[in-house]
């Protein structure tokens, strides 16, 4: 009789074992769910961030131009300078943060042309400022080119970070998910 005590004894005890081992496995699955979720969420964050930097840098160096043909002071230049040196930085960063997004990649194809085109120009009236002709440099500045340029940068950058929060809230909805089966 105690023989088949200690077989159901030990039965019993291998049944715990198991319902913990798969206990603790089903809580590591959980657990690699909510972490792979999480760095989906901030994944999303910083990409949105970096292409508000995008907006900024060229923001900056209009401002830079801008105050550049106003005055005719070299000053003024240093924030187009600044972000001349890394408005196509950005840009590249961008393109690495969404390579495995198809969709964004075109977008970003279109929001390099512009940014090509929009520093183009910048450049153009700068230069013409500096060779004497001012002028000229201000009239491309009234024709309202580089205005166009950058409303359509931004409307191709609000399509852009309007895919990008699509793709944070399913990553926050994954992220509650996976969270309550915590």
């Amino acid at each position: 009789m105690s023989v088949k005590i200690r077989l159901k004894t030990l039965g019993a005890i291998a049944v715990y074992i198991v319902l913990i081992v798969l206990g603790f496995g089903f809580l590591t699955i959980a657990n690699n769910n909510v972490e792979e979720s999480h760095k989906k969420t901030a994944h999303t964050h910083k990409v949105i961030q970096k292409a508000a930097v995008l907006l900024g840098t060229l923001t900056d160096a209009e401002t830079g131009q801008r105050g550049f043909l106003l005055t005719q002071d070299e000053k003024y230049l240093e924030p187009y300078t600044a972000a001349i040196a890394v408005v196509f930085k950005e840009l590249d960063s961008l393109r690495a943060l969404t390579l495995d997004e198809p969709d964004q990649q075109k977008r970003l194809s279109r929001i390099q042309t512009l940014v090509v085109r929009k520093t183009t120009e910048l450049e153009n009236t700068i230069d013409l400022a500096k060779s004497g002709r001012l002028p000229d440099a201000l009239k491309i500045v009234s024709s309202n080119v580089g205005r166009e340029f950058m409303d359509t940068l931004r409307r191709e950058l609000n399509d852009f970070n309007a895919e990008e929060n699509r793709l944070l809230s399913l990553s926050e909805v994954e992220f509650e998910k996976n969270e309550t089966i915590l």
